[in-house]
């Protein structure tokens, strides 16, 4: 064996040896525990605080827009209101005459599913109701004009005639504030669409 081989297996001898000392007093033989984290436990949200100014902490009440459950069956929520019919060929349902709001209505030609017994499409439900849609207009009088008053979502108007809405029958709704306005409202049925129209108008009326 050479000089140059012998000294090769030397430093590979030397370097094993020092991998294995460093191993043997340099190394911890034992980790230490790795102590538990401890758990918190979540704080429940407490109710609502009231801010300055009378004002609470989001959340408290719903917003406008937001979705709210029913708390009443179709039927019972359409209950809620005097009414007046809707019947065409295309369209059934009825006019609520609080608030003046058409909420019920259902599309004679089209069914939820393709079955024949399948129940046909509602298109606006009642406020209360399951799935609660509905088409709402009014007027806004100025502000701070209390002789203005216009009619508003609890209003109960006043039908003309019996109904119901035909395509031949427009329907026509009118309240009197008390305070020299009266408002009319028409609905009516267009011939070729089958859509609902409405006209408004508040009138001043002689003292």
């Amino acid at each position: 064996m050479d000089e140059n081989n012998r000294n090769f297996i030397l430093a590979i001898v030397l370097s094993i040896g020092v991998l294995f000392a460093w191993q043997f007093f340099f190394v911890p033989k034992h980790q230490p525990p790795v102590e538990p984290v401890e758990q918190t436990q979540p704080i429940e949200p407490g109710p609502p605080q009231p801010q300055p100014g009378g004002e609470t902490t989001p959340g408290s009440a719903p917003q406008p827009g937001t979705v709210t459950a029913a708390t009443m069956t179709r039927e019972e929520a359409l209950a809620q209101s005097p009414r007046i019919a809707i019947d065409t060929p295309s369209l059934s349902g009825s006019i609520a005459l609080k608030g003046a709001r058409i909420d019920d209505l259902t599309l004679k030609d089209y069914r939820v599913t393709v079955e024949p017994t399948s129940p046909m499409v509602i298109l606006l439900s009642p406020a209360g109701g399951p799935d609660a849609y509905y088409a709402e207009h009014g007027f806004v009088g100025a502000t701070g004009d209390q002789d203005q008053a216009p009619p508003t979502a609890d209003t109960l108007w006043t039908a003309e005639t019996p109904g119901p809405l035909t395509q031949s029958s427009p329907v026509t709704l009118t309240y009197d504030n008390g305070k020299g306005l009266k408002f009319t409202r028409t609905i009516s049925i267009d011939d070729v669409w089958h859509c609902i129209n409405q006209r408004e108008d508040a009138l001043s009326r002689s003292h």
